[in-house]
């Protein structure tokens, strides 16, 4: 008989070892599920989530992440090796080059425009790390390889992610993954670089304030510095920033947005500084022109300041979009492939810029003409790239499209040598022949007489017989630049004509349908004078006769005319 103590001995012990055997098979197959790497080698995109992947502190996979690099020319350990893509994820962390694997190519047979195989992350920032196909696998060049300590040297050349480790645990503590230590870093820096602008922008403007002290060609005025400081001040701190934004080791996507932030900044103060120089061109530019005959470079002068205010927005506009990853010439070549649609949105804004440089070659006018175009009439005051500007004489400002000038009937008025005088004059039928005769040589003297009347063209004759007076046609020009002194002569004439009518004994004639009593018409007798005396009328209003007045009268203190005086001159 056995005893049955060891049988059941043995077999708790034998279920102990299998349960044991059991659960270590289970946990070696659970951390071996956690611990399995992503390798792959097969594509572009797949070597390059081999490397960065496995260097995550959620996928810490560090020997995996070597896997596709070329190592034929590296003589380290694999601790090395670890140490040497570790390296490389740094450089690109720090300098927020974000890896986004969508746009890498995930196909085997990938060739670059060369038509080899071989694809660069970064073509304009680290042209040196790239991959190649080696075998039917894609790893990174060897050439990479033996670039990274050097890239990683010029990214953090103060080393402060070493001194950090030394820094006491509280400055270690992360918030959103970045360290406690690199938000105080962050700051220290930022204002760092504002007071060394400031410097810098003190600096500078003093030596620009004496230069323009000596020589005043410069044209940088006490306003154009005043309105660049901030720019300038802004510009020096993203110049210190951004070189030393990689010493902080932030994470990539913190460091992404830095940098593109930094970059936008720096770009903004290059524009508004260009700007403010453009403007203090354009003020000296606009001084000099005030100092020439022709206003030609007058109208230039706004031209130009906005031709380079545009090119000056393009280019950052171009550089901006560069720094967020846009591909420019993959949105020139999608413009070109909507040309059509572009053009037909933009004709009209082509067709004034057309417009304009018409207006600039034909001159049909300049800055402060006096024009009638378009149904508009005014003084020019500015002609842009879409439009040109007239202010009427009511001082509205009115704009008109270049485009419609262009196919417009100018009228220059400022461009007249003459402006012609056209009156017709009416005596009353009660008027001799003789009166009549004396009146059209005294209007004739009267033209003669007046220094404003273009003397060698002019014509007063009896022109007609109209139904209530007999009409004196006055055809003349007059010697005038402006409007003012075309009314002003005109009224001297005006008022000669009336007082050779009262001198003559003519009366002038109005429309009526009054019937005249015999009482009214002894009233308005007029005398009758003889040929000598009306000879010696018409000779009074000649030039030099003591009855003209053809500059017009000057009033006295108590507004008495004086007759016989001359315009210009006091009683």
């Amino acid at each position: 008989m056995h005893d049955p103590a060891p049988s059941l001995l043995a077999r708790a012990a034998s279920g102990l070892v299998l349960l044991t055997t059991l659960l270590a098979l289970t946990l070696g197959l659970s951390a071996t599920a956690q611990a399995e790497p992503y390798v792959s080698c097969a594509t572009p995109r797949q070597a390059t989530m081999t490397f960065i992947n496995n260097l995550q502190e959620e996928t810490w996979h560090p020997t995996a992440a070597t896997t596709c690099f070329d190592w034929t020319s590296f003589d380290g350990p694999p601790e090395a090796r670890v140490e040497r893509v570790r390296q490389l994820l740094a450089v690109l962390d720090a300098r927020g080059h974000f890896v986004y694997y969508d746009k890498l190519p995930d196909t085997n047979d990938y060739q670059d425009e060369s038509g080899w195989a071989s694809f660069t992350l970064f073509p304009s920032e680290l042209p040196s790390v790239a991959l190649t196909k080696v075998d039917g696998k894609w790893v990174y060049t060897r050439e990479a390889v033996a670039a990274i300590p050097q890239l990683y040297d010029d990214t953090f050349p103060l080393g402060l992610t070493r001194l950090a480790y030394m820094l006491p645990p509280a400055f270690q503590g992360k918030l959103f993954k970045v360290a406690y230590w690199q938000v105080v870093a962050l700051g220290v820096l930022l204002l760092l670089a504002l007071v060394l602008g400031a410097i810098v922008e003190v600096m500078l403007s003093w030596i620009l304030r004496k230069l323009t002290s000596r020589q005043s060609v410069i044209g940088w005025s006490d306003e154009a510095l005043k309105a660049a400081r901030w720019p300038i001040t802004l510009l020096v701190a993203g110049a210190i920033m951004l070189p030393l934004l990689s010493e902080l080791a932030l994470p990539v996507r913190f460091a992404l947005v830095l940098h593109v932030a930094v970059r936008t900044v720096v770009t903004g103060s290059v524009v508004l500084i260009m700007f403010r120089m453009i403007d203090a061109l354009a003020a000296y530019l606009e001084k000099r022109a005030a100092r020439t005959e022709t206003r030609l470079d007058d109208q230039l002068v706004p031209l130009v300041r906005k031709s380079l205010k545009a090119i000056m927005s393009v280019l950052a506009l171009i550089f901006v979009l560069q720094n967020l990853d846009v591909d420019v010439g993959s949105l020139l070549a999608g413009l070109g492939i909507g040309g059509l649609a572009f053009a037909l949105a933009a004709k009209d804004t082509l067709a004034n810029m057309f417009g304009s440089l018409t207006i600039f070659l034909d001159r049909p006018f300049q800055i402060g003409d006096w024009v009638q175009v378009a149904g508009v009439e005014g003084t020019v005051e500015e002609v842009g790239f879409r439009s040109t500007r007239v202010r009427t004489f009511a001082k509205a400002l009115v704009t008109v499209p270049n485009s419609t000038i262009a196919n417009a009937i100018i009228d220059n008025m400022s461009e007249r040598p003459l402006r012609r005088l056209r009156m017709v004059i009416g005596l009353t039928y009660s008027s001799t022949p003789d009166q009549i005769q004396a009146y059209v040589e005294g209007v004739r003297a009267i033209l003669q007489a007046n220094p404003g009347v273009f003397h060698d063209y002019y014509e007063v004759h009896l022109n007609n017989f109209g139904p209530y007076a007999i009409e004196i046609l006055l055809y003349a020009f007059l010697k005038v630049d402006s409007w003012t002194a075309e009314l002003t002569e005109r009224h001297n004439i005006l008022l000669e004509c009336m007082r050779l009518a009262s001198r003559v004994g003519v009366s002038f004639a109005f429309p009526t349908q009054t019937l005249h009593v015999e009482s009214f018409a002894m009233s308005t007798e007029q005398p009758q004078l003889s040929q000598d005396e009306l000879r010696r009328v018409v000779n009074g209003f000649a030039p030099g006769g003591e009855l003209g007045q053809p500059r017009g009268i000057v009033l006295t203190e108590g507004y008495m005319p004086q007759v016989g005086s001359k315009r210009g001159e006091s009683s």
